[in-house]
């Protein structure tokens, strides 16, 4: 965010990821913003890299560090509009459509994913009897996008 001149004041961990408070926030352009959504997954893809060369390098085992990693990449990814995925959808969409359009296309594409999100955590839970987690990340996001909706039209 400093490359395209945004002022930090704040990062707060969530549940699901951080929030980053911005002060005096220069007015950036959708290319802009979406590169900055998408340096966090690619920063989790590059991780996992390096944790798979020195895994090879030194003969250990890193399996866990990495499928944390690369989780955290391909969730992030999701083109679901409070994740990076869909931030960056959504800016790429408003280079090229009207920014209505762009924003209503964003969000049929975060409920698009976030049916099935739930439907297979609904799955886990019942199948495994105890795995909740995918069940309760499609919640928060459902609950955060609903806000985020609801807040705007108000």
């Amino acid at each position: 965010m400093k490359i395209v001149g945004a002022d930090i004041q704040a990062i707060t961990l969530l549940p699901f990821g951080a929030s980053v408070k911005l002060g005096q926030m220069p007015i950036i352009s959708y290319k802009n913003e979406m590169f900055i959504s998408l340096c966090a997954p690619l920063l989790n893809g590059t991780i996992a890299i390096i944790f798979i060369i020195i895994a090879k390098m030194l003969n250990i085992y890193l399996g866990f560090l990495i499928a944390c990693n690369l989780i955290m990449c391909f969730m992030n990814l999701m083109p679901v509009s409070e994740l990076d995925g869909g931030r960056a959808l959504s800016s790429f969409l408003k280079i090229l459509l009207p920014l209505q359009k762009a924003e209503l296309i964003s969000d049929i594409i975060s409920v698009l994913f976030l049916v099935p999100i739930i439907a297979l955590g609904i799955y886990f839970l019942i199948s495994t009897g105890y795995n909740f987690s995918l069940l309760l990340i499609g919640i928060y996001l459902s609950v955060n996008f609903m806000f985020k909706n609801f807040k705007n039209r108000c």
